[in-house]
């Protein structure tokens, strides 16, 4: 039977002073400043959007938290149906001393018994940190979990790092997406041991799902996680996918990075401006690109058609059989003559190699260039081009990410 009670807890220690740490206060921008810009820009709307919006979300907050934060963060309670800011504590050792998990433990019950809306002695508690999405089923599985099960871990899950746009398909059933069911009388908080050890020692269950459940959010100030130390393989999603299930705003920089600051610069030196880019796979860089070019982007989502006005867009759906773009709508409307080929998109890399396939129908004597090379999948679809077209290939690194050049001749103006 579906769970539909208030009974479910989320605790998310937001900006608890961590003794012997930098204040979380100073510098700018401040770290409190941007894990704030982080949780309401990419974890805030997916909570606000859970298919079970009956649980509550206790952001634990530091009593002594400067006014502008302290209403900003009030601002989050005020607006959303399911938030609630405690007050409670100031400091948050991570040593797990027997007296702040006491401390810990009495005030998540005294808060939840003030906010609940059912008289269940259970009692469901989880644990996330503000740089985590859930997907918006979240709420909904746990419960479903726990008819079973008193702990679990949510094993499936996603890196990604927002920085240089990589995104790792990761299983790690010693994580910290940690759930507990247990009673009001002998309650048992998912906060009380490190999350590496807290299912084994308490012979809890590990959910492996099919889909992930819950994204990692890599940003640079994280204290341990980077892609390269994180357990998964590179992938790429599809950018529905993640507005779907992770409740991610369409317009955000969610694979549509805008153009790096060294291509635009290898344009400027190598095409002359209002020469003709033929684009597969618009994004915000279109728009940089119609300041000085001519651009026709090739998309297959509508969401983008158009956002750049001075570009001339085609909107071609995916054909997964080709696993390219609709061939048909490409080549019935591309322009006869370009000066450049710029490969942006498909987003998927299985898609993005579908291009190797319809060579013969494009000119392939200007300079091709194939974005996202930092990625593996992304940089092995552009050698794969290199080596079918014969042509020697460049790569040029830039600080958020690659692009491959495959070289020609000079353009003439």
């Amino acid at each position: 039977m579906l769970n539909k009670l208030d009974n479910h807890v989320i605790c998310m220690p937001f900006n608890l002073q961590i003794e012997g740490k930098p204040s979380m206060y100073e510098g700018s921008p401040s770290w409190l400043r941007k894990r704030l810009d982080i949780f309401k820009k990419y974890c805030l709307n997916s909570f606000n959007n859970q298919t079970d919006k009956n649980f509550h979300l206790f952001l634990y907050c530091d009593s002594e938290t400067p006014k502008n934060y302290r209403e900003e963060l009030l601002d989050l309670e005020r607006n959303s149906d399911v938030i609630t800011i405690v007050w409670d504590l100031s400091k948050f050792n991570w040593g797990y001393s027997t007296e702040e998990k006491e401390g810990l433990k009495t005030s998540i019950l005294e808060n939840y018994k003030r906010v609940r809306k059912n008289n269940s002695n259970e009692i469901i508690c989880s644990r996330f940190e503000n740089d985590d999405i859930p997907d918006v089923r979240y709420v909904e599985f746990v419960k479903q979990c726990h008819e079973s099960y008193n702990i679990i871990s949510l094993g499936k899950g996603i890196y990604w790092d927002i920085k240089t746009d990589q995104f790792l398909d990761s299983i790690f059933p010693a994580g910290p997406f940690i759930s507990v069911k247990s009673t009001l009388d002998n309650f048992i908080s998912p906060l009380e041991d490190e999350h590496h050890n807290y299912i084994s020692k308490r012979l809890g269950t590990p959910i492996i799902t099919d889909e992930p459940l819950w994204v990692q959010i890599i940003h640079g100030d994280n204290i341990w996680n980077r892609v390269d130390r994180m357990p998964g393989t590179p992938f790429r999603p599809h950018q529905p996918y993640f507005n779907q299930c992770f409740a991610l705003d369409i317009n955000q920089n969610l694979n549509k990075m805008a153009i790096s600051d060294e291509m635009l610069e290898w344009l400027k030196i190598n095409l002359p401006k209002g020469k003709t880019i033929l684009e597969f796979g618009s994004g915000t860089g279109t728009i940089e690109l119609t300041k000085y070019w001519n651009v026709c982007s090739v998309e297959q989502n509508e969401e983008w058609i158009g956002k750049a006005p001075k570009s001339k867009y085609i909107h071609a759906p995916l054909n997964h059989e080709d696993k390219w773009y609709d061939q048909e709508i490409v080549f019935n409307n591309i322009p006869k003559d370009y000066d450049l080929i710029l490969v942006d998109g498909p987003m998927n890399s299985q898609y993005r190699e579908g291009i190797c396939q319809f060579w013969n129908k494009l000119n392939t004597n200007v300079p091709i260039i194939f974005d996202d090379s930092h990625w593996p999948p992304d940089k092995e679809v552009a050698l794969q081009a290199a080596s079918q077209l014969g042509k020697d290939w460049e790569e040029i690194k830039g600080w958020e990410k690659n692009f491959i050049v495959l070289k020609t001749e000079p353009i003439k103006e």
